[in-house]
């Protein structure tokens, strides 16, 4: 029962993790500067890298997490690490919901002005798969302020885990983030336009953020639920 509930928080992180939209933006930004100035295969060269950059690094920091974790504790979190992490869960679920993206008939986030025009301008001038993958292994960075601590929940689930179980579950959980932006990839390959999928990230905003949050809410139910009363009992 433990490991399945660790499994399922894994999961719930994972779902949290991809409604966060800068990734979904970027590459949106991103099709927006390369299609009209770049060949179609140009073009799919480059959000394919810009996918795997992301992919590769949401791996990375959990993997790093994972290690960080045994390292300081020696072992996964329990207690009064699990009342923190439940904690900033839902506190990230109240500024989420609150803060997330910005006001207006738009989908402009909670990044500052200046960071905004950085992903602006590299997105312009990205040419090739790797500057496409640097590009998605940056947005994750700038995500970390939201999914830090959706990062620490999984990666401390993860340790919960038989080591047969472990790879997998990475893979999934890094696999589940970057589905949005396979999606789109899809979306876009099949003949929808951007602005399609732009107006319909405008109308599913609030949606959008709300789900987001119950997610992290939802986080720390699970963990105090499963894991601080069981033990407790």
């Amino acid at each position: 029962m433990e490991g399945l509930v660790d499994v399922l928080v894994v999961m719930l992180a994972s779902i949290a993790n991809a409604g966060l939209q800068l990734g979904t933006g970027t590459l949106l930004l991103l099709y927006n500067e390369s299609l009209g100035r770049k060949v179609k295969k140009t073009t799919r060269s480059v959000t394919c890298g810009f996918i795997l950059g992301s992919f590769l690094l949401s791996v990375l920091l959990i993997s790093t997490t994972m290690l960080l974790i045994l390292l300081i504790n020696s072992h996964p979190l329990v207690e009064n690490g699990l009342i923190l992490l439940s904690s900033l869960a839902i506190a990230m679920a109240v500024m989420v919901i609150g803060l997330y993206f910005r006001r207006g008939k738009n989908t402009m986030l909670w990044i500052p002005d200046f960071a905004a025009k950085y992903f602006r301008k590299r997105a312009g001038k990205v040419d090739t798969p790797v500057e496409g993958m640097a590009l998605g292994m940056t947005t994750v960075v700038a995500e970390l302020p939201f999914s830090v601590v959706l990062i620490l929940i999984a990666a401390n689930s993860l340790l919960n885990l038989p080591q047969a179980v472990i790879i997998l579950a990475l893979v999934g959980y890094a696999l589940i983030t970057v589905m949005p932006l396979i999606i789109m990839k899809l979306l876009i390959k099949n003949g929808t336009t951007l602005a399609e999928i732009q107006r319909w990230r405008v109308r599913n905003k609030t949606f959008l953020r709300i789900f987001t949050g119950i997610c992290y809410i939802a986080l720390a139910v699970f963990i105090i639920a499963f894991k601080l009363l069981e033990r407790a009992q």
